[in-house]
């Protein structure tokens, strides 16, 4: 799986940014849950990339002060992509969630940096295995 964030195709809202970061932490949540599944996250990465997209593209204008958050925030995404795989592997399991750690955190340093509360990254995680 992979994450490159996707360039909307119009104009970006501060409201589409807001949209997106919370898709961004729900899609982060399900590929958690597919943690130690033979369950494909691949597409769920896939909207992760949109939505990254969208707020890399709004955050000059709407979150000024996240822009290298958000940067930050992709990168553990792409980290966590490519450490994805489904399998029931204990090395691969320990992988896959060290890298979703990492972007739990980042996602709350983003939070922050937006102005929002990141309390919420707290709770993303919920591997099933």
């Amino acid at each position: 799986a992979s994450v490159v964030p996707v360039a909307p195709s119009g104009d970006v809202t501060c409201d589409d940014v807001d949209l997106a970061g919370a898709n961004v932490r729900s899609y982060v949540h399900y590929v958690s849950l597919n943690v130690g599944t033979m369950n494909d996250s691949a597409p769920t990465y896939g909207e992760m990339a949109a939505a990254l997209g969208v707020m890399a593209a709004g955050a000059p204008q709407c979150v000024p002060d996240a822009v290298e958050e958000i940067g930050a925030l992709t990168a553990a995404a792409q980290d966590a992509a490519a450490a994805f795989q489904p399998s029931t592997d204990p090395a691969a399991i320990a992988a896959q969630k060290e890298a979703l750690t990492a972007l739990k955190d980042a996602g709350a340093m983003a939070w922050t940096a937006m102005g929002k509360d990141p309390a919420d990254w707290d709770t993303t995680l919920r591997f099933t295995e």
